[in-house]
């Protein structure tokens, strides 16, 4: 989400302000000032205590602004939601997080902790401010979300809690340690001394003002000139106020907050809220168009109404809320009206919230308010239904059908439709067709009696219907039906069905834009869904690529953490299925033994359940062990047919191995008309029984060879290997390109060919596998960042084999650098006293004993593997069987700077740590030529640093001093003119409480940079202050 954003939560929120002159009381402003030296500060106290004039003189207080940031939230009754108060929070926190750094997109990554994001801006010191608690509900999952965040706040930030009275806040252990202290109604009562003063302020007779020390009284009182505050506002100042004017206060004062929108739905006041609320005294903006009156006014207004007014008013309240999608609280409004009709209209929004847009939680808190007149309507049986569809899908089936029976009993076909439309997605969901066809008859039995949303209940059935059928296409069409898109209910899901549907039907691309065009995202579950098969669609169309499947697994992560178990296993297995056709073998293996851990917990022929046996029959083809493979995907196969609706796109995922292996399932593909990319699978296919059973090369010719990628999702690397070679003994130069494509065991798929196929394609296959080099069993691990040192396996640095000729360490270090040189270059760079002719006999040898020392083939007649030799250039050999320390610093490097982007601080902090761990000394350190590589050598020496710095900047953050000051140590013997590494070792010495250490580190960065001519910036200088 980048600064188009169309998340309401991102944008900027309007602190607390002050509205005139206030008595400034250093008694609790000190207070504040040291929130810094701990954990959290709560202000709790009731209405008119001033909580809000404390903050706003904190957050403005110019001793503390210029080293400190503030996020700030006012909570509402949304925040009662986890995830809603997280993505509040991440909201403001991406807003400064981009205002800090503006490389930083604006963001909301309600992903990561609250206070992981936070730790992320360390060094930045932050007060995380959460103004009225009170508005959490009792039980709320918001308390925990508060809980945890002051359990992990980070040691750059604080937070700072005020609200009215209680709170379920866990915080007795750290009052007791003095890292939280409590400003309560006593501390926030105005002293004699303040009374005085405040009088003063005012210029009011001090024996005018009671001393009972509320604040908010006492403004009244210095206003009013009168003993009762609550008489002067009923008297004095509503007594002047136009009486249609008063009636709409009244009538506003019924909700906690007040805007131009309900203004003009609650009352007949012809003006805005400015309008109305012009010159009144304790009104506060809440700086989002909202504002709030004092509950002193609230009391005496809506005392002024009648009980039938003050239900009318809610009422009207509540009917405008629901226009606002805030159905849980429009709900909470007709209840307190007694508005019974209007309280049903909400529960009807919620019954047709088939996408589920509103949180479960709130289904859950609507069920346990609802009044006796309500708790037994069809409506409210439809809420309980959605909770368990929610939660757990396969046991909806029955509070379902109890919904059905009540809305007959009570004459509410709507939600009959409703959830006769849940009972038909479930079938489609689990292929069983004749559940669906009795939905579909009782959908049409209500369209005929013209039920609400009957019609385009059998519009969605019938397209149901066709899917399982296989009538892909006719259902497509169907879906764009004018009768789906006019009701509301089913319009927000229908395009997503609909890109589901031109996916399963191949057309990939199509399939994509539909998704990317889709403007009402649902719940995040269903979000993720959507994501997850938008990777799908991706790999079919060969555009998946390493950082995509990286982003695949982590929404599969996400949707295991929703425990959402049969759609986590069958999300893993895939992306077992992704890694598996880029040839990772290993990462496929870790990943299916992921899915396989929870399948036990799945219906047994469940999509996760197949996708399980697919991926375990493409690694057992992988491992050499097709006839395994064969009988494994043989007894999956319905004999039906792979196309037969429930399941189509998990078997899709092995078209080409299931039509190549499972000869029952042929018929079947041949019959079914596709788009271009599961074409490609039948393609595949059919060119491999092509070869194998009519020796016909012409069909893999014709295969699309220069679009490498779409071959590689369909044809797994032996039979990618068989169908290039039969395609290169067709003439096809272009498919020379597989073979130098094949990652996991080239020998043993050339060497499978070779004794499948007899000539032509047997004797390409001999003549391949005779230049094919040997895959190592284990990789070579080259370590140039400092000393150069060559191990295997598992062995340690210390363990590395001496190189005891310098030349063959200088051609090493040459192919580390340049991968490919002519022997020209070589002999020029290594010999250059010598002729030609020597230097090439010098490489020789000495390419001979390199090759012994990396090399560790167990089939001495195949090539070398990692140095090869094409013609006059050689080669060190980029694979996952050499491991370069430099690849891995810079993929470190580069994972760290990810994580800072997504402000996730212990990814960083560790991939910090491991490039750290890799930097031994300087690039290339032992080359004879130091000028050697400079550049390079340049650019890791200044990542080392960065890596240093920030990781010392995040230690620090999570109160490891002494890690802190080690690496800000490192940095700065490294870098002396890094003015930011200067600035982490005075911080940590700082911490450590090392004031001595950290005035000479401040003093030493100045006399550095002074040398050279320069000056300190602003915040170098600003810490001296600091110490």
């Amino acid at each position: 989400m980048g600064n188009g954003s169309n998340d309401d939560r991102i944008a900027p929120v309007r602190l607390p302000e002050l509205q005139r002159e206030m008595v400034r009381r250093p008694r609790l402003l000190d207070l504040m000032s040291s929130r810094h030296q701990r954990v959290a500060t709560i202000i709790s106290a009731g209405a008119g205590f001033g909580k809000s004039t404390l903050l706003a003189q904190t957050i403005h207080d110019p001793l503390t602004t210029a080293r400190s940031h503030t996020i700030f939230h006012r909570m509402g009754a949304r925040d009662d939601d986890a995830g809603e108060l997280t993505a509040s929070l991440s909201a403001q926190i991406a807003l400064l997080a981009s205002a800090h750094d503006a490389s930083q997109a604006i963001e909301s990554r309600p992903e990561i902790s609250v206070a992981d994001q936070l730790w992320h801006l360390s060094p930045l010191p932050i007060t995380v401010v959460v103004d009225d608690y009170h508005h959490l509900a009792p039980g709320a999952p918001g308390w925990a979300v508060l809980d945890e965040l002051i359990g992990d706040l980070p040691d750059n930030a604080n937070i700072v809690l005020s609200g009215r009275g209680g709170h379920e806040l866990k915080l007795a252990r750290l009052i007791a340690r003095g890292e939280a202290v409590d400003i309560t109604e006593e501390m926030l009562a105005f002293t004699p001394d303040e009374l005085d003063e405040f009088a003063a302020l005012r210029s009011v007779d001090r024996d005018t003002l009671d001393d009972h020390g509320w604040p908010a009284l006492v403004e009244l009182e210095a206003r009013a000139g009168v003993a009762g505050a609550h008489e002067f506002v009923a008297e004095e100042v509503i007594a002047q106020l136009d009486p249609a004017r008063v009636q709409a206060l009244r009538c506003v004062a019924v909700y906690e907050f007040v805007d131009d929108g309900l203004v003009a739905a609650v009352t007949d006041f012809d003006g805005s809220t400015d309008d109305l609320l012009a010159g009144l005294p304790l009104v506060s903006s809440n700086g989002d168009g909202t504002w709030t009156l004092h509950d002193l006014w609230r009391k005496v207004l809506v005392d002024g109404l009648s009980t039938a007014e003050r239900r009318a008013a809610l009422t009207q309240v509540a009917i405008e809320l629901q226009r606002r999608g805030r159905l849980r609280d429009a709900l909470i409004a007709a209840v307190d009206a007694d508005a019974d009709d209007v309280a049903l209209d909400v529960l009807v929004a919620f019954a047709r919230d088939l996408p589920l847009r509103h949180s479960i939680d709130d289904r859950r808190a609507i069920v346990a308010m609802l009044p006796d007149s309500l708790a037994s309507s069809a409506e409210a049986e439809m809420l309980r239904a959605d909770i368990v569809f929610a939660s757990e899908p396969t046991l909806a089936a029955e509070p379902l059908q109890r919904s059905i029976d009540v809305a007959t009993q009570q004459n509410r076909p709507e939600v009959t439709v409703l959830a006769l439309l849940r009972l038909g997605d479930l079938a489609y969901r689990s292929g069983q067709r004749d559940g669906l066809v009795e939905t579909h008859e009782r959908l049409t039995r209500l369209a005929a009696l013209g039920g609400t949303g009957a019609e385009a209940g059998v519009v969605l059935a019938e397209s149901w219907l066709l899917l399982l059928d296989n009538s892909a296409d006719v259902a497509i069409e169907m879906m764009r039906s004018p009768v789906l898109q006019s009701y509301q209910p089913v319009a927000d899901m229908v395009d997503y069905y609909r890109a589901v549907q031109l996916g399963q039907a191949g057309r990939c691309n199509a399939s994509l834009e539909v998704l990317a065009d889709l403007s009402r995202i649902p719940n995040a579950r269903i979000a993720r869904r959507m994501g997850g098969f938008a990777a799908l669609m991706t790999w079919w169309s060969g555009a998946l690529d390493a950082d995509d499947r990286r982003a695949a697994l982590e929404l599969t992560e996400q949707i295991g953490a929703d425990r959402q178990v049969h759609l986590y296993v069958e999300a893993m297995a895939t992306a077992a299925l992704f890694s598996a056709s880029a040839g990772d073998v290993p990462t496929a293996r870790s990943l299916l033994g992921r899915a396989v851990a929870h399948r036990d917990r799945i219906p047994a022929m469940g999509w996760g359940v197949i996708t399980v046996e697919i991926a375990t029959a493409v690694l057992d083809l992988m491992d050499g062990h097709e006839d395994r493979a064969a009988a494994r995907l043989d007894g999956l196969v319905p004999d039906t047919g792979p196309f037969s609706g429930f399941g189509r796109h998990v078997f899709g995922n092995a078209g080409a191995l299931i039509y190549a292996l499972v000869p029952r399932s042929r018929p079947f593909f041949d019959d079914e008309v596709t788009g271009p990319d599961l074409s490609l699978a039948t393609e595949v296919g059919r060119a491999l029984v092509a070869l194998r059973e009519r020796n016909s090369t012409e069909p893999a010719r014709r295969l699309p060879w220069d679009d490498l990628a779409r071959l590689r999702t369909w044809a797994y690397e032996p039979h990618l290997a068989e169908l290039a070679i039969a395609a290169i003994s067709s003439g096809s130069v272009r498919a020379r390109v597989a073979l130098a494509s094949l990652v996991h065991d080239p020998r043993a798929a050339l060497r499978a060919v070779a004794e499948r196929h007899g000539d032509p394609v047997g004797s390409i296959a001999t003549s391949e596998l005779a230049d094919t080099p040997h895959r190592p069993s284990e990789p070579v691990r080259v370590s140039v960042l400092g000393p150069t040192a060559v191990t295997f396996g598992d062995e340690r640095l210390d363990q590395a084999i001496p190189i005891k000729r310098t030349m063959v360490r200088e051609l090493l270090l040459l192919l580390v650098d340049r991968r490919t040189m002519r022997r020209d270059e070589i002999g020029a760079a290594l010999w250059p006293d010598k002729d030609e002719t020597s230097a090439r006999n010098n490489l020789r040898a000495t390419l001979n004993h390199l090759r012994q020392l990396l090399e560790v083939a167990s089939d001495e007649s195949a090539p070398p593997w990692q140095v090869r030799s094409d013609g006059d250039s050689i080669t060190l050999f980029a694979s996952d069987r050499l491991d370069l320390d430099v690849g891995r610093f810079r993929a470190a490097m580069a994972a760290a700077r990810r994580a800072e982007r997504d402000r996730n601080a212990g990814d960083a902090l560790a991939h910090y740590r491991t490039a750290l761990e890799l930097y031994r000394g300087p690039y290339l350190a032992d080359a004879l030529d130091p000028d050697w590589a400079i550049n390079e050598r340049t650019v890791f020496h200044l990542d080392m640093v960065e890596a240093a710095t920030r990781a010392s900047e995040l230690s620090l953050g999570r109160g490891a001093v002494d890690d802190a000051l080690t690496f800000a140590r490192r940095a700065v013997d490294a870098e002396e003119l890094s003015e930011r590494a200067h600035r982490a070792l005075i911080r940590a010495l700082i911490a450590a409480d090392d004031r001595a250490a950290a005035v000479r580190a401040h003093d030493r960065v100045v006399e550095v940079l002074a040398a050279d001519g320069l000056r300190p910036d602003d915040e170098t200088l600003r810490l001296r202050t600091e110490i």
